[in-house]
């Protein structure tokens, strides 16, 4: 499987997490949006279509959507440490719980490395140097 697609699928995990209750996709591209993140309801259907066959997903109903089931709650892991540091500062009213959730579903922790979604043109045209420099 390609790149794009695995960060596709995980962070459309991450999002039906976040939502707390099976979704649809219209529910899901709404928390992706929170994320930070931005996927068409079609291309969010067929990567829905994909976890189910995989067994990350299963169709509750048409209408309620779907859910994640435990092979879908143990490929994302469990919540990192920095979770803990996240939820102490909503606690303290430094961030907010929307916030938290948002930057805790940007973040592939078993990759150690940040979900970023890009389209195709975007995909591999820059380098770290050219964002670090400023020049993309």
């Amino acid at each position: 499987m390609n790149r794009p697609n695995l960060q596709a699928k995980t962070v459309i995990l991450r999002a039906l997490r976040n939502v707390g209750q099976s979704a649809g996709a219209a529910k899901i591209q709404e928390q992706l949006k929170a994320m930070g993140a931005s996927l068409q309801p079609c291309t969010i259907r067929f990567y829905l279509f994909q976890l189910d066959r995989e067994g990350l997903t299963r169709l509750v109903s048409r209408r309620a959507g779907r859910e994640l089931t435990a092979a879908g709650q143990q490929e994302l892991g469990s919540t990192p440490a920095s979770s803990g540091r996240a939820a102490a500062m909503v606690k303290h009213g430094r961030i907010s719980s929307a916030l938290k959730r948002a930057v805790d579903g940007l973040r592939d922790w078993r990759n150690r490395e940040h979900l970023f979604l890009l389209n195709e043109r975007e995909y591999k045209k820059y380098t770290l140097k050219h964002y670090n420099d400023g020049t993309c």
